[in-house]
């Protein structure tokens, strides 16, 4: 059915589904590194490429996008005409952090062990004398939207720059000056879109600040660069026409920072140094004389990450704290990046085929997590949701369980495991793991430190 015949709840889930299903068919296909990726409410990442194939409309992939964050059917039935309601509430939680299909960069770790073969064949010019990949290849990374202007006959070269409001989460428009030798290079020329609260503004759409645009050669530039809807809103005497940038344009502009760090020399770009407990974000040609190590600590602010430097002897550190007096100072816990990972696991129902009265529901994850903190609470078994679905009822599975039920996977973040925290294991747990060839096979589980069943139950 075609989105636009949509009129009830059912018709919309059945359209879901099948768009689910094609997408989820086509995970990874034409991945390339710092693409733009989609991340689906399922084990992976679709290419932008096969995302636009399959949603061919900015009104099918918002409301995929708002169905796959939890919005409902009968939620987008009920406003399925009102422009701008599907794209607040696919994007409201992105913007909150806890959304379940969003747009990233396709960077190493989305890319598995053949995609990262396919990198090597298809780009050698990655690989360094070393034979490993570099991944900061500036052929893969943004390399800005620019354009050339000429205002009142002098020529400048001006580059379109992201970023996003603050009340509303939308995206605003910047045009930079980044004509060399300009002694103005780097600064803000022109605000390109206005905030207005509309609805219709969204992470492409704006309305364009007519108001300050008098180049019409800016005009000119920007129009080339989407498509003007028929939409204008109105404030005062002003009035502030709707435009959709084209996603490959969003694609390739920068935001604030990334300009800032593609346009700042190497020896001005911010670097975190510590002292003690707090640090502060300095110049690197300020560390000139002195001399740091890494540490393995990484804040982030304003969210951009930094890994913290300290002085390598007690002397640097002395002058690295006189370097701190001259700069704001952060409290290193309140920065400070948990060691985060993302673990895929998959509720399971099953049960012992030595106790088959009693119905057990746990979680299996694909990868080893052992030493992580979900490890308690997660068996590591090694296959894959489809092969668990495949054994969903089969005694011959050459295992000591059986599989009755397996629930939609999906990924949960957790981190290293602090010794203090490690737990004892359950003698039927211990079993289980020496028993099987892959359920928990490698653990090498001390039996000294088994628990009875009753007391972890």
């Amino acid at each position: 059915m075609e989105y636009k015949d949509i009129k009830t709840a059912d018709e919309l889930e059945s359209w879901y589904a099948e768009k689910e299903d094609i997408l989820e068919g086509h995970v990874r296909d034409y991945a390339v590194p710092f693409g733009n990726v989609y991340h689906l409410d399922s084990p992976g990442y679709v290419s932008e490429e096969r995302w636009c194939d399959t949603l061919p409309s900015d009104r099918e992939r918002s409301t995929f996008m708002a169905l796959q964050n939890g919005v409902s059917t009968k939620e987008i039935i009920e406003h399925k005409d009102e422009f701008g309601w599907i794209d607040r509430m696919a994007m409201s939680s992105v913007a909150d952090d806890y959304a379940e299909c969003y747009m990233t960069q396709a960077g190493p770790d989305y890319l598995d062990e053949q995609e990262i073969m396919n990198v090597r064949e298809q780009y050698p010019e990655l690989i360094d004398s070393n034979g490993e990949i570099v991944w900061n290849d500036l052929d893969f990374m943004k390399r800005g939207v620019t354009f050339d202007v000429e205002n009142f006959g002098e020529k400048y070269k001006l580059e379109l720059v992201c970023d996003s409001y603050l009340d509303n989460g939308s995206l605003y428009v910047g045009a930079y000056d980044v004509t060399p030798e300009s002694d103005n290079f780097g600064e803000r020329w022109a605000d390109i879109s206005v905030n207005l609260n509309n609805p219709c503004q969204n992470d492409r759409t704006v309305f364009l600040d007519m108001n300050n645009l008098y180049n019409p050669a800016i005009i000119e530039a920007i129009y080339g660069l989407g498509t003007v809807e028929g939409i204008v809103s109105h404030s005062g005497f002003c009035s502030y026409p709707a435009f959709t940038f084209d996603a490959d344009v969003i694609s390739q502009m920068r935001n604030t920072q990334e300009f800032m760090d593609a346009n700042t020399p190497d020896d001005y770009k911010l670097v975190a140094v510590k002292v003690g407990y707090n640090f502060a974000l300095v110049p690197k040609i300020e560390l000139s004389g002195i001399e740091t190590n890494a540490t393995e600590t990484i804040v982030d602010i304003s969210g951009k990450q930094y890994g913290l430097l300290a002085g390598r002897t007690f002397e640097d550190s002395q002058k690295l704290d006189a370097v701190l007096d001259a700069f704001p100072e952060y409290a290193i816990k309140d920065y400070k990046v948990p060691n985060k990972i993302s673990v895929f696991i998959m509720p399971v129902q099953m049960y012992w085929k030595d106790d088959p009265s009693e119905i057990i529901e746990t979680n299996f994850s694909f990868e080893d997590t052992c030493g992580l903190a979900i490890d308690d609470s997660v068996t590591f078994s090694g296959y894959t949701q489809n092969e668990l679905v495949d054994m969903i009822g089969r005694e011959d599975n050459g295992e000591d369980f059986v599989i009755t039920g397996v629930g939609a996977g999906h990924y949960v973040g957790t981190c290293k495991k602090e010794p203090s925290k490690n737990k004892s294991v359950s003698e039927k747990t211990c079993n289980a793991r020496e028993s099987s060839g892959r359920l928990d096979a490698d653990r090498n589980v001390d039996r000294n430190d088994i628990a009875k069943d009753k007391e972890v139950k």
